[in-house]
């Protein structure tokens, strides 16, 4: 008696891109934000920060190089240099684990007052192995200095946080929790290129994946009977067993990382390997 077999095969595709990446929606400089001495508006420490995340914030959904780092300056009253900090976020800004990725420093002078500023830095990323990037500005004034990041009130699309412990700030915290309006937006965003991954299915007697890349849920379907579905990391560890005995089913993927996996599938006799992301 003939056995009928099936084969599926996914072709990986990918393409590169270049975007900025920011939350800000306008580079206009309306005022400045620092923590400074109230009578004479003199710089202590002060730190901003700007949390980009895979869902919302950056179009790529695999490796993301950052090149270029933008911020603005309001005022500038003497020579005062700028660390530009970019890090990995495992776990949600600003209570999740920080890994430094990219650093550089700028020498801003009183020419660059009310000036939007670029910055060359090379820092990679990838979904799966980070949550987030952030960004972080840092200016270590000592009460000598006039100094304000340019910020304005033409709207944010995410929160911009302020550290400053001369000014009881010993967090980074959401400008509105230290009552500033949710439209009043630090300028500060990324230039960055990278790729988006998918995979294109060519099936054999219908039997299908989809959707790949996924999220939550990954869909099995084909002519024929699947009997078992299992789910391997790329070290080999099995993470999912599923019997069906259905041409259709669904299998959970929302607590997988992101990241490749490899799934084989049984029927009739058998088994066939094959590649899936998760976002």
């Amino acid at each position: 008696m003939k056995q009928l077999a099936f084969l599926f095969f996914f072709v990986w595709t990918s393409s590169w891109s270049q975007s900025v990446i920011k939350q800000n929606y306008s580079d206009e400089i309306d005022f400045g934000l620092a923590c400074v001495e109230t009578s004479s508006g003199l710089l202590f420490n002060t730190m901003v920060y700007r949390s980009f995340d895979w869902i919302n914030d950056i179009p790529f959904n695999a490796e993301t190089y950052v090149q270029t780092a933008y911020f603005a300056i309001e005022a500038i009253t003497e020579n005062i240099e700028i660390t530009i900090t970019l890090y990995a976020s495992i776990g949600d800004f600003p209570n999740g684990t920080l890994e430094v990725r990219g650093t550089t420093t700028y020498n801003a002078t009183p020419a660059d007052a009310f000036s939007l500023i670029e910055v060359p830095i090379e820092a990679e990323f990838a979904p799966w192995d980070a949550d987030s990037i952030v960004y972080e500005l840092s200016v270590l004034g000592n009460g000598s200095v006039s100094f304000g990041y340019g910020a304005n009130s033409q709207d944010q699309s995410a929160p911009s946080y302020l550290k400053a412990e001369n000014c009881g700030i010993n967090e980074p915290t959401d400008l509105v929790m230290l009552g500033f309006s949710f439209s009043d937006s630090i300028i500060m965003y990324i230039d960055a290129y990278g790729t988006f991954i998918g995979y294109e299915d060519e099936t054999i007697n219908t039997f299908r994946i989809y959707p790949n890349p996924v999220q939550n849920e990954l869909t099995f379907s084909g002519e024929h009977q699947i009997e078992n579905i299992k789910v391997y990391d790329l070290s080999g560890r099995l993470l999912i067993d599923n019997d069906t005995y259905s041409n259709y089913f669904n299998i959970d993927t929302s607590k997988l990382s992101a990241g490749e996996y490899i799934v084989t599938v049984f029927s009739e006799g058998k088994r066939q390997h094959s590649k899936f992301l998760k976002m």
